[in-house]
């Protein structure tokens, strides 16, 4: 859902990173089998929200257009321990076969937010930066997706 992508060999594609080192974009493709032999594999085992093996290729960033960047946001309505009504802004990782969203807080959220989904939901706490887990499809308000042109 979150990501970012560009259009290589008439196929839209997403890219590892918006910016390219020494003249080369790496597209990726998460999970199934690697699209040729000349892709690389990488094992990722604790990744949330993904499967753990990413397939990538570098080509070059001329190859490359119509660069942009999905971003998936909403809201999550949750109770804090006061019993008062409040909402946690998360981006959007994920859906999964059963329709649960893999989403994780924004960087300026409020930990009184990563508490209440930790109690509400069992989400995890990354190295002290956000909270992440999975939460059902029907817990997420405001959903917006918007799309942001980029410049390789």
């Amino acid at each position: 859902m979150d990501g970012i992508y560009g259009t290589w060999n008439g196929q839209v594609v997403e890219i590892q990173r918006r910016t390219p080192y020494q003249g080369r974009l790496a597209i990726i493709q998460d999970g199934g089998e690697k699209p040729s032999p000349e892709w690389s594999k990488l094992e990722f085992p604790n990744r949330f929200g993904r499967t753990p093996t990413r397939h990538y290729l570098k080509v070059p960033e001329s190859e490359v257009s119509d660069l942009h960047e999905i971003a998936a946001t909403g809201s999550v309505p949750l109770t804090d321990s006061t019993g008062h009504d409040i909402q946690a802004h998360v981006r959007i990782i994920a859906q999964d076969q059963e329709g649960r969203l893999a989403v994780e807080t924004m960087p300026s959220e409020s930990r009184i937010h990563w508490d209440a989904l930790v109690r509400e939901y069992s989400f995890e706490e990354y190295d002290r930066s956000w909270v992440f887990g999975w939460i059902p499809e029907h817990a997420l308000t405001d959903f917006k997706s918007e799309r942001v042109e980029l410049t390789a």
